[in-house]
């Protein structure tokens, strides 16, 4: 997997629950095999696979969680991630993921607490940083957006969410040229993940995906319904 050998990953995982049916582990890599292929609705399903047979694992809990994020199910994310924490309050992804479930929430006030949970554990952390930038631009607090986007990208130079901070600040402020070159660079050149992915390649791989049809669908039927809606009298 670490190798980008996806297809060699499932064969030998395939071989490992066929020989090891109640290896909770196994069932965990399958299910991170499946997020690599962005198939969330699949993955999950061997996450609880593999929590039916160690309910105590809060790593999977984790990997539910992310599952479920991928999936715009904030509210099962955080009762995955939440669970993640009640066993190990130590573990930066579990606070991180949720800092994120909150944001897609528009709880400010509740990221900016988990983002910061992640920093007193792991200050090293480009990307709680740049979710406390996201806080920070929906507060309107820009100068301090700033600087924790400069400390993301200090950490870590492709960090996917500091530079879309910063496209997203730089809009804010009508500085088109900076916004233009952050968004090529983010698009076509940032890279994420052990395979070196752009966010184009992997924006590719997500709408050829079952979960990016899956939310395609979603957002499309949002959309038809909203359309279709009388307008209310005032």
């Amino acid at each position: 997997m670490e190798q980008g050998k996806l297809e060699q990953a499932r064969k030998t995982l395939e071989r490992l629950v066929q020989i090891h049916p109640r290896s909770a582990e196994g069932w965990w890599l399958k299910g991170q095999l499946e997020l690599l292929n962005f198939d969330a609705e699949k993955g999950a399903r061997f996450f609880r696979q593999a929590l039916a047979l160690d309910p105590e694992d809060a790593n999977v809990h984790i990997s539910l969680g992310q599952a479920m994020l991928m999936l715009q199910r904030t509210k099962q994310a955080k009762t995955s991630l939440n669970k993640a924490i009640q066993l190990d309050a130590e573990l930066p992804m579990a606070h991180l993921a949720l800092g994120w479930a909150h944001l897609f929430e528009e709880d400010l006030d509740a990221a900016r607490g988990a983002f910061n949970r992640v920093l007193r554990l792991d200050n090293q952390q480009a990307e709680a940083h740049a979710g406390m930038a996201y806080v920070d631009i929906g507060e309107n607090k820009l100068a301090e957006a700033e600087r924790d986007i400069n400390r993301a990208l200090q950490l870590d130079q492709g960090c996917i969410a500091a530079l879309a901070a910063k496209s997203a600040l730089a809009q804010m402020t009508k500085d088109i040229s900076t916004a233009q070159r952050s968004a090529k660079e983010l698009y076509e050149t940032a890279t994420f993940g052990p395979y070196g992915w752009t966010l184009k390649e992997a924006q590719d791989k997500v709408l050829k995906s079952p979960t990016g049809k899956y939310l395609t669908d979603k957002f499309t039927r949002a959309l038809l319904e909203k359309s279709t809606q009388k307008p209310t009298k005032h």
